[in-house]
């Protein structure tokens, strides 16, 4: 551990992102030891497109995609979304830890730059949230996430290009139909001119039926963007 981690340990003790439990001052782990029993990384195989958990003996791409029609090109996904994952994302979210999402967005940088090496990306862009939920919070998750992967990969956020309509339900609670209908034309693009056969990673924090992805990066192509590849947080799997 370098000795400015320590002497910041120090001042702001860390804490486990799950439990909200005091971890070692020497500590580097985003979670505690209990915590960490339940970690679940997206490291098996996946759908070439989705980025979704599948099993070895499938093909490539998943039933979902080859019978929906794909406006991005793909998506990675960090983590699974279970266990102490999805107890931190929801600390993250609904309790307003703004500090967890630094430490994702370090840990989805490694995805990201794993996973697209050969993409030449000339923007990043984040899944807006309506204003007035962005107020209640105090920050989108998705957007301090792109921040830090922007400061590692040295290509810029643009937070003029893609907003959400006011009045749009959340998705939680909703099935796959409901969420497609929800998040349609939720979405509006503002200063297309900046998209005009551009390549764009998109940011996003779970992805769940990836309905809310699809349907930015459809406005976005809509708009004369060339390409959009997602990278996502934690990806719920099928059987849930």
């Amino acid at each position: 551990m370098k000795l400015k981690d320590y002497l910041l340990n120090i001042v702001s003790p860390p804490k486990c992102m799950a439990c909200n439990k005091n971890l070692p001052l020497q500590n580097t782990a985003m979670f505690c030891f209990e915590c960490s029993k339940n970690y679940y990384i997206n490291n098996g195989k996946t759908c070439t497109t989705c980025g979704k958990p599948i099993a070895e003996n499938r093909d490539d791409s998943c039933a979902k995609c080859k019978s929906t029609k794909i406006h991005y090109i793909k998506n990675v996904s960090r983590y699974i979304y279970k266990g102490c994952i999805k107890d931190a994302i929801k600390n993250m979210k609904f309790k307003k830890r703004a500090w967890i999402a630094f430490d994702f967005g370090k840990a989805l940088y490694k995805t990201v730059r794993d996973e697209y090496s050969d993409i030449k990306f000339d923007m990043i862009l984040y899944v807006p949230m309506s204003r007035m939920s962005e107020i209640y919070r105090g920050f989108n998750q998705s957007g301090e996430m792109a921040e830090i992967i922007s400061k590692e990969l040295k290509i810029p956020v643009n937070t003029k290009i893609l907003y959400k309509k006011p009045g749009v339900k959340k998705q939680s609670g909703l099935n796959y139909k409901e969420r497609v209908e929800n998040v349609r034309n939720a979405f509006i693009v503002k200063n297309s001119h900046l998209l005009t056969d551009k390549t764009i990673l998109l940011i996003d924090d779970v992805f769940t039926t990836g309905s809310t992805v699809n349907e930015c990066s459809r406005v976005l192509k809509r708009n004369g963007a060339l390409a959009v590849y997602a990278a996502t947080l934690a990806t719920v799997p099928f059987e849930e």
